[in-house]
């Protein structure tokens, strides 16, 4: 969670020292950083925690470990080499100018470090020593807000400040846990292990460029139909909506990719994955609700006037993520079944539906248009999924549960929109009784248990308790 949380954490501080046209910039170089990032790992990620599990003895799975990251490198460095040439090209593919050419070589060395790192920091959830993946993430936040704090405010290095911070610290990083893992399992590599691999993992790569599409793809029109300052209010009302992933999906995520495979073996397979759902759903359905009511007051503090108008798109990406978040547990038995071409196919058409919706919305709607377009790709997502690995395997989805929990929550939104007071205390007190009755209402029609709200309050008992003595 905290290593997704360093550009939402420094929000106060770009939306300080940028303007909404600078904030713009910055916003089209990270996402050069993210598809770099998303295609140079060739998405073995999923692989290698398939095969570590698969793998019979220690050895082995120290082979699966050292294999993919040999290749991960070995790519990684292929690719930032041929990058570097090209970067004034693809400054002027993105701002119709060379000027930015030596930010874009900057972010394609952030985007190697990222790509190498992914599987050091794999081999440590796996081994489930959430407490070392917690100390490192930990220190990387910090190290790259000081970095980045020292670079923008005293030396007044604007946008190459923010991405030559990025660039040291997850250099310094990747560094450490390289030496670190490849000490730990070896240096061995296994021609059968990597094609094995990369045979699993490339039916994914479509897909993951989808997924691109999907998350990022609106910012591009925005920069083409309209202008860098709709892109820079956009980038931060979709960082506020987008904070559900982070907070929630993301921190799931780490363990559910290493585990999914686990539970998929469960005697009692279908009751545990609907339990998963439907707790996954609560939680960020919750969070997007409470987000979404909030979002003027948190704006109001975090950022200065020139960027309030952002909250318009905040409360439409929140459930959009919402839907991502949810296909992503539905996507289980494909990945389990090895149907990972089904998974490719869904994003890819999503894509295109996606850059449909882009081109219609926001030249119609501007921001609002490009929100609109994320919501209903993402929603295509959800139902793909859930058709296809109901389809395709014997899994049985609890689907209504979640389809009565959204139109609660949209319900309670409408409250939130509709009613405001002149007060602002009156306004948080009506907004915080808002959301304690969104909780009672799922009581009240079942979706949430008595024997739920039992079992959590005595777990959180216990642990007071353990803690106590």
């Amino acid at each position: 969670m905290i290593s997704k949380m360093i550009g939402f954490l420094l929000i106060p501080l770009y939306t300080r020292y940028l303007e909404p046209a600078d904030y713009g910039v910055l916003e089209m170089l990270v996402l050069t950083v993210d598809v770099l990032s998303l295609v140079l790992g060739l998405q073995l990620i999923h692989a290698v925690a398939r095969y570590h599990d698969a793998a019979e003895t220690a050895e082995e799975k120290q082979r699966v470990i050292s294999t993919s990251i040999i290749i991960v490198a070995t790519l990684a460095i292929f690719f930032y080499v041929s990058l570097s040439f090209i970067a004034d090209k693809v400054s002027l593919l993105i701002f119709d100018n060379t000027d930015f050419t030596y930010l874009f070589q900057t972010v394609f060395i952030t985007s190697i470090f990222s790509v190498i790192t992914q599987i050091p920091l794999l081999y440590i959830r796996i081994q489930d020593r959430s407490r070392l993946f917690v100390v490192i993430t930990l220190t990387q936040v910090l190290l790259t807000v000081c970095l980045t704090v020292w670079m923008v405010v005293f030396l007044e290095m604007s946008i190459f400040g923010v991405l030559l911070a990025n660039a040291i610290v997850s250099g310094g990083v990747c560094l450490v846990l390289l030496y670190w893992t490849m000490k730990s399992v070896g240096v061995r590599y296994d021609a059968a292990v990597a094609k094995e691999m990369v045979v699993y993992s490339a039916p994914l790569i479509p897909g993951v460029i989808g997924l691109f599409i999907l998350n990022s793809s609106d910012r591009f029109f925005l920069n083409e139909m309209t202008s860098l300052v709709e892109v820079g209010l956009y980038a931060i009302g979709y960082k506020f909506g987008f904070l559900i992933s982070p907070l929630l999906i993301g921190p799931f995520l780490l363990v559910w990719s290493a585990k999914m495979f686990e539970v998929y073996r469960h005697p009692e397979r279908d009751e545990v994955l609907n339990k998963v759902l439907t707790g996954l759903g609560f939680m960020l359905v919750f969070f997007a609700l409470s987000l979404s009511i909030f979002i003027d007051e948190i704006l109001q503090v975090m950022t200065p006037p020139q960027y309030h108008a952002a909250a318009v798109v905040v409360p439409i990406i929140a459930f959009a993520y919402v839907m991502n978040g949810l296909a992503r547990v539905m996507a289980t038995p494909l990945y389990a079944e090895k149907k990972t071409g089904v998974i490719g196919y869904i994003h890819s058409s999503a894509a295109v539906i996606c850059l449909l919706l882009n081109y219609i919305f926001i030249q119609m709607y501007g921001i609002i248009g490009a929100a609109v377009a994320t919501l209903l790709s993402f929603s295509y997502v959800f139902i793909a999924m859930f058709v296809m690995s109901q389809r395709l395997s014997t899994v049985r989805w609890d689907w209504f549960g979640i389809v009565k929990l959204i139109f609660i929550s949209m319900i309670f939104l409408g409250f939130g929109e509709v009613f405001s007071f002149e007060s602002l205390l009156l306004n948080l007190t009506y907004k915080i009784i808002l959301v304690a009755v969104f909780i009672l209402a799922l009581v009240a029609v079942g979706f949430v248990s008595k024997r739920d709200i039992k079992a959590i309050i005595t777990m959180f008992l216990q642990r007071k308790v353990k803690k106590t003595s």
